[in-house]
Parts: structure tokens; C-alpha cells; sequence
């Protein structure tokens, strides 16, 4: 991600986020299957990446869209 965000790799944003919601939600099925809180953390820290990536990603497309 740091090299995305380095390199400006704009058009690997979506795909990254993508690929985060998949592993939420095989993390989600991981907890509801075994109850273990340990997937709740990690979900958590996906979610946030999720998160960082798509306000980037955001923040890119705006400033693309503003620059002639």
C-alpha cells in the first residue's frame, strides 16, 4: 500500500479495496464459525485500512479532477 500511495497508483485503489472486503468477510465468517475474538481484531485493523485506502483514493480522484 505504501508503494500504491508512493508511486500514485491511482487505478490499483479500487482492486486493494476489493480484495480488503473479501478478507472482512471471510474474517466475519471466521468469527461467526468459532466464536474467536481474535478475528474481531483483525477484521478491525482491515477495516481500518479500508478505510485510509479509500479516503486516499478519494482525496486522488478529487485533486486529479480539480488539475486540469
Amino acid at each position: 500500500m505504501v508503494q500504491i500511495i508512493r508511486y500514485r497508483l491511482e487505478v490499483l485503489y479500487p482492486t486493494t479495496i476489493l480484495v480488503r472486503l473479501l478478507i472482512s468477510a471471510t474474517l466475519i465468517g471466521l468469527f461467526v464459525r468459532t466464536g474467536d475474538p481474535f478475528f474481531l481484531v483483525v477484521l478491525a485493523v482491515v477495516v481500518f485500512g479500508i478505510i485510509l485506502t479509500a479516503s486516499s483514493y478519494l482525496l486522488d480522484r478529487q485533486r486529479a479532477l480539480a488539475t486540469p
